[in-house]
């Protein structure tokens, strides 16, 4: 008959537990279920919001711009009136 060592018995179930634990583990975080609970005309409307808001941004800076265009139009004809 084959003699047993009895303490390389015992690490090798010691292992197969970690093994089936790290496979648990595994296993809960794959299954895990990351939705996100979203609702889409919240969303929508935020989403709206901010285009508005940078369509307006936009909107402004193009009225300064012309209307640093036209100052500048001005006093360069007032110079050239003079």
């Amino acid at each position: 008959m084959k003699n047993i060592d009895i303490d390389e018995l015992d690490d090798l179930r010691y292992e197969m537990d970690e093994m089936v634990w790290e496979s648990n583990e595994i296993n809960d975080m794959l299954n895990r279920d990351y939705a996100v609970d979203v609702d889409e005309d919240e969303l929508d409307n935020e989403l709206r919001e901010l285009d508005d808001g940078m369509f307006m941004d936009v909107l402004d800076q193009n009225q300064n711009k012309k209307q640093e265009n036209n100052n500048y139009y001005n006093d360069n004809v007032q110079k050239n009136v003079n």
